[in-house]
């Protein structure tokens, strides 16, 4: 049976998964009228542009899915999970591909969710901030989902990325839990040209500024509401190191150029 719908909202914690968004679906059941349980023999559906497959039962009582898309474009993948009251967010532009893989077990009812779990990774992915123009590209990172139940928080685990800016790299892992006040633990290294930071927030005290910086940090810090606004949060711990590689500097109020910093 194919089917066309409205996705007015799709939502797991205080995370959205599909808002406002037009879908197809094509599903193929087995029913079982005495245990009232709904098994699909095919399920495919399309949420605009993004294509993922369903596989499963359904009864009156509990649910057993697996939804998986593959080659999803990252910019349909971006706007859908990030909330629309974050407007500057939403207006990044993004290329590449997400593979998906979600499971949904459990109990069904109005007083008990299902457990969701989801694995997820993004290949060669970019994001532009359209403002400034800042491209972070050569985006690799693979992470799960899970939502909350009785013996665990909701968290996103983003437990491997890679990627490129300010004509450097940074690696690491960020693990995020309980979304309506988000805590965020991560640790990060890598390294970025100086040049190309005043470049690109043209710092008003500075005139010039060249060489790299090479940093190893971790931190952890939470945000009391889940609009992660500036003055809402507090770093709770931080750690790491910085270092200096062939820094040069020069102040607006000076003729002096500091050379070779590390």
């Amino acid at each position: 049976a194919v089917s066309d719908l409205r996705v007015n909202a799709l939502k797991s914690g205080s995370l959205n998964l599909i808002k406002n968004k037009n879908a197809v679906v094509d599903l193929g059941l087995n029913i079982n009228n005495i245990n009232k349980s709904y098994t699909f023999t095919r399920g495919d559906l399309s949420i605009e542009t993004m294509n993922f497959n369903i596989g499963g039962v359904i009864d009156s009582a509990a649910i057993d899915l697996d939804i998986k898309g593959n080659k999803i474009q990252l910019s349909e993948f971006f706007n859908s999970v990030i909330d629309e009251k974050l407007v500057a967010v939403k207006k990044y532009q993004s290329e590449g591909l997400v593979d998906f893989d979600m499971k949904i077990k459990g109990p069904f009812s109005r007083v008990e969710l299902p457990a969701i779990d989801a694995n997820f990774k993004v290949n060669n992915g970019s994001l532009i901030e359209p403002e400034n123009q800042l491209k972070i590209y050569n985006i690799n990172l693979a992470g799960t989902y899970n939502n909350a139940q009785k013996k665990r928080p909701e968290k996103l685990d983003i437990n491997d990325f890679k990627l490129q800016l300010l004509n450097g790299s940074i690696q690491g892992h960020c693990l995020v839990e309980d979304f309506s006040t988000p805590t965020i633990n991560s640790q990060l290294n890598g390294d970025i040209d100086l040049g190309a930071l005043q470049q690109f927030f043209k710092f008003n005290s500075i005139k010039h500024l060249s060489g790299r910086a090479i940093v190893d940090l971790s931190f952890v810090m939470q945000f009391f509401d889940p609009q992660y606004r500036a003055d809402k949060f507090e770093v709770k711990q931080s750690s790491g190191s910085l270092r200096l590689e062939g820094m040069e500097f020069q102040s607006v109020n000076s003729q002096i150029i500091f050379q070779e910093i590390a």
